[in-house]
């Protein structure tokens, strides 16, 4: 479950960290369910003007629609990603359950929703953690603004802890964000906290 990523929908798409194991997955036999949004990250345009799911060799996407954004630190993008996080609690709530989850943060809304849809099925949830979201939204606001967005977002500092707290494992492309969030878990280190560095296909020599 990740938003923000590039999505397989046409050949010659450089994958990111999500598509690329979600083929590795579907390669080895295993079936893949990618929760995504319809909406692009970097091009700020819409891939799909509805919820469309789109059935890939190997494995299955799922792009929730939403609002969409023009910014990356906004409110709109908080509104955004608030409403795709419902839309999973919505839907997923009628569909089987996997056998594990893996999902990413940002978006924490979504991931605080798949750790409780886990949890309650008893499913192994593990987090890959991208970027300090609530924090780097609290970091960008004027100094004045901070004690009051605080207070305002006090629930978003709890769904954040929740989340982290309640993954059986979190995963991270380096030291300072797995330090992140097992600050926020309340717990050190464990074995199924792992570091995986950022990668890429290795190219096709002819």
């Amino acid at each position: 479950m990740t938003i923000g990523e590039n999505l397989p929908l046409e050949e010659g798409i450089c994958i990111l960290r999500t598509g690329m194991l979600a083929e590795r997955l579907a390669q080895n036999q295993h079936d893949v369910l990618w929760w995504t949004s319809a909406f692009d990250h970097f091009q700020k345009t819409w891939l799909f003007q509805k919820d469309t799911t789109v059935k890939l060799s190997g494995f299955t996407i799922k792009a929730l629609k939403e609002v969409g954004y023009h910014k990356n630190v906004s409110f709109r993008r908080f509104v955004d990603h608030r409403i795709i996080a419902h839309k999973f609690k919505k839907i997923s709530s009628a569909m089987d359950p996997p056998d594990i989850i893996l999902t990413a943060t940002p978006s924490y809304d979504l991931a605080y929703e798949a750790v409780a849809f886990a949890k309650a099925r008893h499913i192994p949830v593990l987090i890959d953690i991208r970027d300090e979201w609530p924090d780097l939204f609290m970091n960008s606001m004027p100094g004045k603004l901070k004690k009051f967005l605080k207070i305002i977002m006090s629930h978003d500092f709890r769904m954040i802890k929740r989340t982290l707290h309640g993954a059986d494992g979190l995963i991270a492309m380096m030291n300072s964000l797995l330090e992140w969030g097992l600050k926020y878990a309340g717990r050190p280190k464990g074995a199924r906290d792992r570091i995986f560095y950022l990668g890429h296909k290795k190219p096709l020599v002819d």
